[in-house]
């Protein structure tokens, strides 16, 4: 089995590559949703992150309202990174559970884990090999509006917050230029499965 770390900047294709390693026949574990399941009542996560956020974040039906403590952590590094060091484990946690199973069902697969901060959180050696999804900043800030995700200053606000562009380049194994078309990305990621395919 070959376990593969997918990450990238925002708004920088990442999904559409999840989708064509997907096509191509990997298994694809969405590390967003694994934080969103970290985080429901009765996750490993949910209690720690209400005893440190307060019980204001909760609806009606006690659930963490994920768009305002986003809206809290992303105005404050350090409240940021006291959040991330409270789920980020968790999300690890189910992350090994389902590269478990995934071995014992596809002893010689290829299992993605679709994680944008795999760097910032400091879990690269979990990992056999590390992809980077690339392009230059300005097309993420332009791709993060056109999907109409927020504004261009939340776009900036988000990227600054996670690791440097050089520096998640550096530590890469393969690193998928995005930069072009749609059909381009698709094409480039087809290429990458057949790599991955010799690795495993």
């Amino acid at each position: 089995m070959l376990k593969v770390g997918l990450t990238g900047g925002l708004a920088c294709g990442k999904s559409t590559v999840a989708d064509v390693l997907r096509e191509e026949g990997c298994e694809v574990l969405d590390a967003d949703r694994l934080g969103h399941l970290a985080i429901e009542p009765g996750g490993p996560a949910y209690q720690p992150v209400v005893d440190a956020f307060g019980s204001d974040l909760l609806d009606a039906d006690g659930k963490i309202r994920r768009p305002l403590l986003a809206q809290r952590v992303f105005q404050q590094p350090e409240q940021l990174a006291r959040l991330n060091a409270l789920v980020h484990p968790a999300i690890m946690a189910l992350v090994e559970e389902r590269c478990r199973d995934f071995r014992k069902r596809h002893p010689r697969g290829i299992l993605i884990i679709d994680a944008a901060l795999i760097f910032e959180a400091k879990v690269e050696t979990r990992f056999d090999k590390i992809v980077v999804v690339d392009c230059d900043p300005e097309q993420q800030v332009a791709r993060f509006v056109g999907k109409g995700l927020g504004s261009e200053d939340e776009a900036r606000r988000r990227i600054a917050a996670q690791l440097p562009r050089e520096q998640k380049l550096s530590r890469a194994d393969f690193v998928l230029d995005s930069s072009g078309s749609l059909e381009e990305t698709r094409r480039r990621a087809r290429e990458l499965f057949q790599t991955l395919s010799k690795h495993v």
